[in-house]
């Protein structure tokens, strides 16, 4: 997986890198318009397959231009935007197979709203089943392979602390997370092997 280029604006322009002999030179690609969208996450299948994500918009390269694909539309009646429904990262195992996670409206806790994980399947993106607990959201996903998928991010409703969800195959799930204060949250996660996990 190529590690993600944060926090860009999707209304501006996107880096890519080009290999040179001695050195990597970044070159600027153009992006389609979405207003408002800050891009936070990209995941790289191939040379010309490649998704960013920020706000609720998902953007694919495919090998000539970025363009938009339609995700679910989850809207929200929050103050902030991430309530309003936000996609923070992206990671893939395949063309078929990439992950989007983020935070969406919760219906008991408008305000402070729910984890949001969607899937790609090779057609279109869907809202995918997570475990409901109001406030939380997620920031970082990484993709060991299909049936070994990571999340991270914090818990809410003023419980605070970190944040970690794993996919199986079938179902996601919590899994204990260890937090040193009520002010932790993971925001990137990375790994090699479902016995060798990286989460910041």
């Amino acid at each position: 997986m190529v590690p993600g280029i944060d926090h860009l604006e999707s209304r501006q322009l996107l880096s890519a890198a080009t290999p040179a002999a001695t050195s990597t030179n970044f070159s600027v690609a153009s992006t389609p318009s979405a207003p408002g969208v800050e891009l936070t996450a990209t995941a790289a299948i191939a040379d010309n397959d490649i998704w960013a994500v920020g706000g609720l918009t998902a953007e694919h390269f495919n090998g000539k231009s970025w363009s938009i694909v339609p995700t679910p539309a989850v809207t929200g009646v929050g103050p902030t935007a991430d309530v309003d429904g936000s996609l923070f990262g992206v990671a893939a195992a395949a063309s078929n197979d990439v992950w989007a996670v983020g935070s969406q409206p919760g219906n008991q806790n408008p305000t402070f709203g729910e984890q949001l994980i969607e899937h790609w399947n090779g057609t279109a993106w869907s809202v995918v089943t997570s475990p409901e607990v109001q406030g939380d959201n997620l920031r970082g996903v990484t993709v060991v392979s299909s049936n070994n998928v990571w999340a991270v991010g914090s818990l809410g409703n003023g419980r605070g602390g970190n944040l970690i969800e794993h996919f199986d195959g079938k179902v996601w799930s919590a899994v204990s997370a260890p937090s040193l204060s009520s002010r932790d949250a993971l925001l990137g996660i990375s790994g090699t092997s479902g016995n060798d996990i990286w989460t910041v």
